[in-house]
C-alpha cells in the first residue's frame, strides 16, 4: 500500500510538472508577443515624432517672409541634417498638392543625399499619395507594409518599406503639401528576429500574408501574386482566431503546434485621432512545437531519475523497516502485559505517584500491607501513610531531593497502617523522566518489622525488593521504548550509508549493556552487605568521577596510565596489580591511592567488577545516544534535500544552514580524505528558494569532490555586500581547462565519463542563481577551482 500510494504521488507530480512546462511555454509565448508588440510600437512612435517634427519645420519656413526658393533651401538643409542621424529612413520627401516631389533626400551607403531637381518624380499615381489626400491637418497616414517599387519594378535586394505621411498647412490652415517618410521595414523585421532567439515567430499582414514566415520563400508572396499565406495553410485555426472574443491575444493548439496570436492595429498607434482610417491589421504569432515541450519534460525526468530510483528504494526499505517496528511494538505490548501481571501479583507493595506526588495507582500487596483500599488512597498524598510515626520534616525533604536529583532513593522508613499499627518498611523510590521532565515516581516497599529481628531474612527481603524494583524499572523503560518506537516509525524518510556506522555502534552498545546490566542486577544488591559506611561512600565517590564514554583516552595514553598504576600497586605489594591497573586505567583514575582500602578488601575483585559493570552500562547508553544523534542528523538532511516546493514562494532561511545540510549528506565521501574548512560570516536569513539552493550546493560540492578525486581540501566561505549574500566554494583539484571554461554552463556539456554525468548540473545551477536575481562566477587554474555565487537580498517572499 505504501508503494502504491507513493507511485500515485509520483505520477501526479510528473503530470503536474508536464502541465507546468506546457503552461510555461504558453506564458513565454504570450510574453514574447508583448515584447514584439512593444518593438513595433516604439519604432512607429519614433517615426511619428520625426514626421510631425519635419512637418512643423517646413510650416515654420513656409509661413516666414522668405523667398520661395530660399524657403525650400533652408528646409532642405535642416532636413538633411536630421536624416543623416536617422539610418532607418530610406527616403524623406516633400510633395506638393499635385503629388510632385518638391524635395527628396535619399539615405544610401550611410549618407544622406539631396536629389537634384531634374530627378524629382511625380508620385500622383501612387496609391499612398492618393490615400494621403483624405488626411486632415494633424492626421498621419500609414501605408501597407510591402516591398519598395522603383520605376515600376520591385527593388532588389528586397527593401521592405513602410510609408508614413502627414499634411503641411499654411498660416491659414490650408493644406499645401505632404511630408512622406519611407521607413526601412528591415529595421523592424530584423529587430523582431533578434528578439526571437529562443522562440519561433511569424509576422502577418491584414490578409495573413507572411512578412516573417516559416521560411524565407513564403515571405512577401502577395507582391508576386502568389497565394501563400497563413489562412490557406491553417484555415480552421485562422478562422478560430478571427472569431475569438479576445481582443488582442489568444493561444491555440493545432497539429502538435502551440500558436500564440497577438493582433496589432498600427494606424491606432500612429494616428489615433484619425477619423477615416486605413485598414491595416498585423498579427504576431509565436509558436512552439509539441516535440520541444516533450523534450524539456524528458530532460527533466532524466535529471531526476537517480532521485526517483532512490525514492523507490527508500520506500521499499521503509515498508520493510516499518514491519519490523510493528513486530517489535507487538513484542513490547507482550512485555507490558507481563509487567502488569508482575505489578499486580508481586508480594511487595507498589504505589505510583504523578509529577505532583499524588498517588495514582497501587497494587494488591499495597492494600494488604497498609490496610487502605485502592479507593481510599487514590489522589492522596503519601504523607497519609506516615501517621503519627512519620519521619522528620528534614528527613522527608532530603528523601525527595535525592530522588529528584539522582533519580533514585532507597532506605528504611516508619509508617502507620490504617488500624494504627506501626511498621517499618524498606522503601525504594524510582523516578521516570522524559526529556528531563519528571512524569512519575514509583515506590516499592515491604513490611520489614519482623525481619529486622532476623538479619538473614532482612537481607533476602532487601534483595527481593531490589530485584522487584529493577524489574519494574526495566519494564517501565520497555514501555517508554515502545512509545518511542511508534514515533520513530513516523520519522523514517531516508536511509544513507552514514546510518550503518551508528547502527553498528548501537548494536554493539546494546549487547554490552545487556551483558553488563545482568551482572549489575546480580552484584549490586550484594554490595550493600559487603561494604561498611566508609566503603560505601568511597564507592559513590569513585562512581561520581567515572567518564560517560568508554576509552576517552587514546590507546597510547591508556597504556602509559596502566603502567603507572601497575607500578603504584606493586609498591603497595598488591596482588593482581595488573587486574586493578587495567580497571582503574579504564576509569581514567590517575592516582589509585584514595581507593586502596577497596583494593585491599577481601572481596575487592567482586566490588570493582560490580562498579565496572555499572560503568559499562552507563557509558554504552551514552554511546547509543551519540549514535542516534548522528543518524538523526543524516536522516534530517536527506529528508530536507528530497523535499521540493513547487509553489515557488520565497521563504526566509539562512544560506549557511542549507550548506551544512548538504555537507552532512556528503559526510561519507568527505571523511575518506577531504578536509573541509568553513569560514562563515553568520549571515542573517533572507528570502530565497531553499530547496533549489540545496540543489546548487549539491552540484557544486559534488563537482568539487569529483575534481579532487575524494582527497584534498574544500574551503567554503560566506560574506555579503549591500545587495548580495555571497558564497565561495573552493577546491584544490585539477582545475578547469581554459578552452572549456566558456562551455561549462551550457546544457549537456560534461567532462565526466559516459554515464557519470548528464551535463545539466551547472546549467541548472546557473538558472537557479538567476532566479535568485544573482550571478555565478568561476576562477580556475591548475591549483584548483573557485565558484562564487551571488544571491540577491532583495527577493520578495511570503508575508512581505
Amino acid at each position: 500500500m505504501i508503494t502504491l500510494f507513493s507511485s500515485i504521488i509520483l505520477s501526479t507530480y510528473l503530470y503536474g510538472t508536464y502541465e507546468n512546462i506546457q503552461e510555461n511555454f504558453k506564458t513565454e509565448s504570450q510574453k514574447h508577443n508583448e515584447l514584439q508588440y512593444s518593438i513595433i510600437k516604439r519604432n512607429l512612435l519614433n517615426t511619428k515624432k520625426d514626421l510631425l517634427y519635419i512637418a512643423n519645420m517646413y510650416e515654420y519656413f513656409f509661413n516666414n517672409a522668405y523667398e520661395d526658393e530660399l524657403k525650400v533651401e533652408l528646409f532642405t538643409q535642416d532636413l538633411l541634417r536630421l536624416i543623416k542621424s536617422r539610418a532607418s529612413y530610406s527616403q524623406v520627401r516633400l510633395l506638393n498638392k499635385q503629388g510632385q516631389e518638391v524635395v527628396r533626400i535619399d539615405y544610401k551607403d550611410s549618407d544622406a543625399i539631396i536629389t537634384p531637381k531634374s530627378n524629382l518624380q511625380d508620385k500622383s499615381s501612387r496609391y499612398y499619395f492618393k490615400e494621403s489626400l483624405s488626411l486632415k491637418s494633424g492626421e498621419i497616414y500609414l501605408s501597407k507594409f510591402d516591398l519598395n517599387v522603383e520605376n515600376g519594378k520591385i527593388e532588389e535586394p528586397y527593401n521592405p518599406t513602410l510609408r508614413l505621411s502627414t499634411p503641411v498647412t499654411n498660416e491659414n490652415g490650408e493644406i499645401v503639401g505632404y511630408i512622406l517618410i519611407n521607413y526601412l521595414g528591415n529595421e523592424i523585421l530584423n529587430e523582431l528576429k533578434l528578439a526571437s532567439k529562443n522562440m519561433n515567430i511569424l509576422f502577418l499582414n491584414t490578409n495573413s500574408y507572411y512578412m516573417i514566415g516559416f521560411k524565407s520563400s513564403d515571405e512577401w508572396a502577395f507582391m508576386f501574386n502568389k497565394n501563400i499565406n497563413f489562412k490557406n495553410s491553417y484555415p480552421d485555426l485562422w478562422n478560430q482566431f478571427q472569431t475569438s472574443n479576445i481582443e488582442y491575444a489568444s493561444t491555440l493548439k493545432h497539429e502538435g503546434i502551440h500558436f500564440s496570436f497577438h493582433s496589432i492595429n498600427p494606424v491606432e498607434i500612429v494616428s489615433p485621432n484619425r477619423q477615416t482610417k486605413s485598414r491595416r491589421h498585423w498579427t504576431i504569432i509565436s509558436y512552439v512545437k509539441q516535440e520541444k515541450i516533450l523534450y524539456k519534460f524528458y530532460t527533466f525526468i532524466d535529471s531526476i531519475k537517480v532521485l526517483v530510483i532512490s525514492f523507490g528504494v527508500i520506500i521499499l526499505l521503509f515498508a520493510f523497516l516499518l514491519s519490523l517496528y510493528i513486530r517489535k511494538i507487538n513484542e513490547g505490548n507482550i512485555r507490558i502485559e507481563i509487567a502488569n501481571e508482575v505489578f499486580k501479583n508481586t508480594i511487595e507493595g507498589i504505589l505510583v505517584l504523578d509529577s505532583e506526588a499524588n498517588i495514582i495507582q497501587v497494587n494488591k500487596a499495597f492494600t494488604t500491607i497498609s490496610g487502605y483500599s485502592e479507593e481510599e488512597i487514590l489522589g492522596k498524598n503519601p504523607r497519609l501513610l506516615h501517621g503519627i510515626y512519620g519521619e522528620s520534616q528534614e528527613f522527608c525533604k532530603d528523601l525527595w531531593k535525592s530522588a529528584i536529583q539522582k533519580g533514585f532513593w532507597s532506605g528504611e522508613i516508619t509508617n502507620q497502617k490504617k488500624d494504627g499499627q506501626k511498621y517499618i518498611s524498606k522503601l525504594s523510590i524510582g523516578v521516570v523522566k522524559r526529556d528531563e521532565k519528571i512524569l512519575y515516581y514509583i515506590g516499592v516497599f515491604s513490611d520489614i518489622t519482623e525481619q529486622k529481628e532476623n538479619s538473614e531474612k532482612l537481607k533476602n527481603s532487601a534483595l527481593a525488593l531490589e530485584n522487584s524494583l529493577n524489574e519494574l524499572k526495566s519494564t517501565q523503560n520497555r514501555l517508554i521504548e515502545s512509545e518511542k518506537l511508534t514515533a520513530l516509525g513516523q520519522l523514517i524518510a531516508g536511509v544513507s550509508h552514514e546510518i550503518n556506522s551508528p547502527l553498528g555502534a548501537i548494536k554493539s552498545s546494546s549487547d554490552n549493556i545487556l551483558h553488563s546490566l545482568s551482572n549489575v542486577i546480580v552484584k549490586v544488591p550484594k554490595l550493600d552487605s559487603l561494604l561498611n559506611e566508609d566503603e560505601k561512600t568511597l564507592v559513590k565517590e569513585l562512581k561520581a568521577i567515572l567518564p560517560h564514554e568508554i576509552s576517552t583516552l587514546s590507546i597510547k595514553e591508556q597504556r602509559v596510565l596502566k603502567k603507572k598504576l601497575t607500578e603504584q600497586l606493586k609498591e603497595m605489594e598488591i596482588e593482581d596489580s595488573r587486574y586493578f591497573a587495567d580497571k582503574f586505567s579504564q576509569f581514567n583514575v590517575n592516582d589509585i591511592t584514595p581507593y586502596i582500602s577497596l583494593i585491599k578488601h577481601k572481596d575487592a575483585q567482586y566490588i570493582i567488577d560490580a562498579v565496572f559493570d555499572e560503568y559499562l552500562s552507563i557509558s554504552n547508553i551514552y554511546n547509543i545516544k551519540h549514535a542516534v544523534n548522528r543518524a538523526s542528523k543524516t536522516i534530517y538532511a536527506l529528508k530536507k534535500f528530497a523535499h521540493f516546493d513547487h509553489e515557488r514562494d520565497a521563504i526566509k532561511e539562512t544560506i549557511e544552514g542549507s550548506i551544512n545540510d548538504i555537507l552532512i549528506l556528503f559526510n561519507h565521501n568527505i571523511k575518506q580524505g577531504i578536509e573541509v574548512v568553513k569560514d562563515y560570516a553568520q549571515l542573517n536569513p533572507i528570502y530565497c528558494y531553499p530547496d533549489e539552493l540545496s540543489q546548487v550546493w549539491m552540484n557544486l560540492i559534488s563537482n568539487a569532490i569529483h575534481a579532487m578525486k575524494t582527497s584534498g581540501k574544500l574551503e567554503i566561505s560566506t560574506f555579503e555586500n549591500k545587495d548580495f549574500q555571497i558564497v565561495s566554494i573552493k577546491d584544490n583539484g585539477s582545475g578547469i581547462k581554459d578552452e572549456i571554461k566558456e562551455k561549462i554552463f551550457k546544457p549537456f556539456f560534461t567532462t565526466k565519463k559516459a554515464g557519470e554525468g548528464s551535463g545539466l548540473g551547472l546549467d541548472i545551477v546557473k538558472k537557479i542563481i538567476e532566479a535568485h536575481e544573482g550571478k555565478i562566477e568561476v576562477q580556475s587554474d591548475e591549483n584548483g577551482t573557485t565558484f562564487t555565487i551571488y544571491i540577491s537580498k532583495n527577493i520578495k517572499g511570503k508575508n512581505q
